[in-house]
């Protein structure tokens, strides 16, 4: 057995929990910079479940081809490159496209990160997929509560406009 298995196994259940619900406290605020009304919101929304949704049947053969370490890393990285680019987007289509994408990379994480929760239990003959999944949600208390207490002391958009895109054009008042 691996020395750290049990810890990287839930850190992976972390990482994607942490993503996603980072994203969240920033809808009002996307929706609100592009013009969407509520419907035109939602039909973006829908991308995210679309991208994960048209991976996850293919993620499984990924998995075999590369391994759920190689893949995990892979999916993590485009996570991380995916999340600020949802803070510029311009356009309903862009953010949709956007979204999409995260749904990918997401699907590719969820399905290597349950491929490597199954090898940790048989490795460690312990039942722990439930406590894993419990990490996810450990993931997602982190990362609504980051992004929501930096948005509520105004820390976003600052951010977004000096690191993200020219001042003039992000998250204009």
């Amino acid at each position: 057995m691996r020395p750290g298995l049990l810890t990287s196994t839930r850190l992976a259940f972390v990482v994607p929990g942490y993503a996603i619900s980072s994203w969240a406290p920033l809808i009002p605020h996307v929706q609100e910079r592009i013009g969407l009304d509520a419907g035109r919101l939602g039909l973006a929304l829908l991308a995210l479940g679309a991208g994960s949704m048209a991976t996850m049947p293919f993620a499984g053969w990924l998995v075999g081809k590369t391994g759920c370490r190689r893949l995990f890393a892979t999916a993590g990285c485009a996570i991380a490159a995916i999340l600020p680019m949802l803070a510029i987007v311009r356009t309903a289509l862009m953010l949709s496209v956007t979204l999409f994408a995260l749904g990918v990379a997401l699907g590719l994480i969820s399905c290597a990160r349950n491929l490597h929760a199954i090898y940790t239990e048989r490795a460690l003959d312990r039942r722990l997929m439930s406590g894993f999944h419990g990490f996810y949600s450990v993931g997602c208390i982190f990362g609504a509560g980051t992004m929501s207490r930096l948005m509520g002391t105004g820390v976003a958009p600052p951010i977004c406009r000096s690191l993200w895109s020219p001042p003039s054009s992000c998250w204009a008042s």
